[in-house]
């Protein structure tokens, strides 16, 4: 479980949430939603759900390949169940 908090703007928000809608049997409505999506599936891909289960170090590469599709200035706050802390 994931969730985040957004601040900012997103310049490429619509086409990363089409392009999730197409993957994710999930309605994406806003941008938190579409964010953690994102940062989840990358997760998934490397084998888990967060931090706990993957290790920090996979963990926060996960995260910043997620991130690193995203464009504008903006700023994000994560918590992840598994890695409260």
């Amino acid at each position: 479980m994931l969730a985040v908090v957004h601040n900012g703007v997103i310049e490429n928000f619509e086409p990363i949430k089409e392009r999730l809608q197409a993957r994710v049997r999930v309605s994406v409505g806003d941008r938190q939603r579409v964010i953690a999506h994102l940062i989840a599936s990358r997760l998934k891909r490397a084998g888990g759900t967060g931090p706990g289960r993957l290790g920090l170090r996979a963990a926060g590469l996960g995260v910043q390949e997620a991130l690193s599709q995203l464009q504008g200035t903006f700023g994000l706050a994560m918590l992840f169940r598994d890695y409260p802390t």
